[in-house]
């Protein structure tokens, strides 16, 4: 399974089901369809796979990714490649490419890329079970992101712009800043808020693990990359950690937190 990893891991060698997509778009219209439900990710990715070339569409969970998909083929304007997030509200990644594949759109007929946080071997044969053809880590790193759209399907001509494809998110406005700083704030505050509040409930740590998870998808995009690591460690440990490993482990874990804010 170590080559099968290693394939879905980078997205830069031959696909592991279905064919690779070059050429399956003989038209300058590639259309994307990009399911993410954090905003600033949704600003981040979906601007990237514009000036790449792309045209893109937004689905902010996977409920509303199966509709559109599925209207896109009664309306015979399919997408030639979805961007599927993983963790989601009301329908996770999985689950909506299981319907998707379900409903007998195969890899061939529209690739699904998953796009997450976690890589861990787990995590990439999870992706391939349901469906997915390949695998792209959060924060968005836009080479790598280019290397798999290439891969899989065919871009249109990318926009005359006098400024360059956004490397990373310093290329946005003050606007988008502020707003991760935001969500930024929010998370931090609900991490020591869920600390000092000491009950430590699985319900919790399934809340506080969902904005761990949006921190560390970001964080390194705005200079963060510290901060993002530590969220990514706390998320995972808190997946791991029993009730009663919670409050020394969450304690030591906020204090490195805090330090690399």
């Amino acid at each position: 399974m170590k080559h099968d990893q290693d394939q879905i891991r980078t997205g830069a060698d031959m696909p592991l089901h279905g064919k690779a997509a070059t050429g399956r778009s003989s038209s300058a219209n590639a259309r994307l369809l990009l399911v993410e439900d954090h905003d600033v990710n949704q600003i981040l990715i979906q601007a990237m796979t514009r000036k790449l070339g792309y045209e893109t569409e937004l689905a902010a969970d996977g409920t509303e990714a199966v509709a559109k998909v599925t209207r896109s083929i009664s309306e015979d304007i399919p997408y030639d490649l979805v961007l599927m997030d993983i963790q989601m509200p009301f329908m996770d990644g999985y689950e909506a490419t299981r319907i998707i594949r379900a409903s007998g759109i195969s890899a061939e007929n529209l690739p699904i890329i998953a796009v997450t946080a976690n890589a861990f071997g787990d995590d990439i044969r999870s992706c391939l079970e349901a469906g997915m053809q390949s695998h792209i880590s959060k924060p968005v790193d836009i080479s790598n992101l280019q290397t798999v759209l290439q891969q899989w399907t065919k871009p249109r001509k990318p926009h005359r712009t006098e400024q360059p494809a956004p490397a990373s998110a310093k290329d946005f406005d003050d606007a988008l800043f502020e707003r991760y700083q935001t969500r930024r704030r929010d998370a931090i505050s609900s991490i020591v808020s869920f600390v000092q509040n000491g009950t430590f409930s699985d319900g919790e740590s399934l809340q506080i693990r969902e904005k761990l998870h949006k921190l560390a998808g970001t964080a390194a995009m705005f200079g963060d990359r510290k901060l993002g690591n530590h969220a990514r460690l706390i998320e995972d440990g808190l997946k791991q950690w029993e009730i009663s490993e919670r409050p020394q482990k969450m304690r030591s874990a906020l204090q490195q937190l805090l330090e690399a804010a």
